[in-house]
């Protein structure tokens, strides 16, 4: 039944992202039982496509093939591909893809090409969009395989005087006391002299010299050669987060600014799931908004209502299981206290030989 529906002609949606990509994938492999029914009914002779209109339905499936990919990609969760690391480079494909398509040769006049120039201008509103956050732009900076090199080789050369601005401002305000090359150095208190003195003597220094960084955390990053890795396959399992975990004593500014950047959506289906009724069970846990706010809950706070479904994420996300645990063991040990005070002193023995029902 499932691959018989994959093969029935569906119509698009405007409420779900990838549809007409569906719509038209499944109309094009059916194209010759489409074929055979308009020309069996004589109401559909003025229907029938042109190889034109074949032609633009293929095109129109191969530009709208990575808007699919990326929106699937986007829905991700725990994945980079699911942060907001992925917003700004989509952005950069899917804008690529159009203006290519726009730049063939066709008038200028047919739906195809008012349809491509439309959908060309309202991504560029979004992406000037993007300008207003520094945070895509770190993002892409803190992707260990891309950093600033990705910016140089795809965007225009006018393009990339804020990119490090961006950088270096929010970097800026993490950083506590790490000195930078318009800071003199702090060296080190102990003087040579000291050396002499056994409980001065540090073997630290003594192997690795002046551990003072010669130059700011920011600085050795960017300098560092970017991390290439070998085939598709490692980087659609690279995770940024994990990197930055490794590398955390290392860089300790940029990690703690990457863990705060790469943890938020690129897309709003996560909370969508939650609050449009979106059911997910887990240990009993049914972590749907709707069951929150009911009609006989309909008072509740916002401030309630965040409260309660972090809490339920959280316990789905295993984030919290050690506090779950005890609060169980807390509510056990609470109830057979109230069964020990009900009976009392009326507790009764039941030999476990004894048939209770006689």
């Amino acid at each position: 039944m499932k691959q018989l529906r994959n093969e029935l002609l569906q119509a698009d949606n405007a409420t779900c992202w990838g549809s007409t990509w569906n719509m038209l994938h499944i109309f094009l492999r059916q194209r010759e039982h489409i074929e055979e029914y308009v020309d069996a009914v004589l109401e559909l002779k003025d229907d029938q496509l042109t190889e034109s209109d074949w032609k633009d339905l293929k095109d129109v499936l191969h530009l709208l093939e990575p808007f699919k990919k990326l929106t699937v990609l986007g829905e991700e969760r725990g994945t980079l591909y699911g942060s907001v690391g992925s917003v700004l480079w989509g952005f950069d494909i899917l804008l690529e893809k159009l203006e290519k398509e726009r730049k063939k040769s066709r008038p200028s006049d047919t739906p195809y090409q008012r349809a491509l120039d439309a959908s060309w201008a309202k991504l560029c509103k979004y992406y000037k969009l993007t300008d207003e956050s520094s945070v895509y732009v770190i993002a892409g900076m803190l992707d260990p395989r891309m950093k600033y090199q990705y910016f140089e080789h795809r965007w225009e050369s006018e393009w990339l005087a804020g990119v490090m601005d961006k950088m270096r401002s929010t970097f800026n305000q993490y950083r506590e006391k790490e000195p930078t090359p318009d800071m003199p150095q702090i060296l080190s208190t102990m003087e040579d002299d000291d050396d002499d003195n056994d409980s001065l003597f540090d073997f630290n220094k003594w192997r690795f010299g002046n551990m003072q960084q010669v130059v700011d955390e920011l600085t050795r990053y960017l300098t560092a050669p970017v991390l290439t890795l070998g085939s598709a396959a490692a980087n659609d399992t690279f995770s940024a987060l994990a990197w930055w975990k490794g590398n955390a004593i290392e860089y300790p500014t940029l990690a703690q600014i990457a863990f705060n950047i790469f943890s938020i959506p690129s897309m709003s289906v996560e909370p969508e799931r939650v609050f449009s009724g979106h059911v997910l069970i887990c240990d009993h846990t049914d972590c749907r908004c709707n069951l929150t706010i009911t009609d006989l809950r309909n008072r509740l706070g916002a401030d309630t209502v965040e409260a309660i479904e972090c809490l339920k994420w959280w316990i789905k996300g295993g984030f919290i299981k050690e506090v779950l645990k005890s609060l169980v063991t807390d509510e056990k040990d609470d109830l057979m206290d109230q069964n020990e005070d009900l009976i009392g002193d009326n507790e009764v023995f039941i030999d476990e030989e004894e048939d209770l029902y006689g």
